[in-house]
């Protein structure tokens, strides 16, 4: 696994054991003017993990066809 990912991934559980309330939200809870400045570190992880999950799965892929 990358740094990149790596990286991601422990921010991400990080952000999850801190604020498990705001974690668990839906992208319409988290979507109130309440949030503070935690609302916008979680709405980028809403949007960013995918990218993390797709780079990781094209880096397996990669790797995978390196060794064939």
């Amino acid at each position: 696994m990358r740094l990149g990912a790596k990286l991601t991934a422990t921010v991400a559980t990080a952000l999850a054991v801190v604020y498990p309330s705001v974690a668990l939200a839906c992208p319409y809870c988290a979507g109130r003017k309440d949030g503070g400045t935690m609302q916008l570190v979680l709405l980028g992880a809403f949007v960013f993990f995918p990218f993390a999950v797709v780079g990781t799965i094209a880096y397996i892929v990669k790797a995978g066809n390196r060794e064939s």
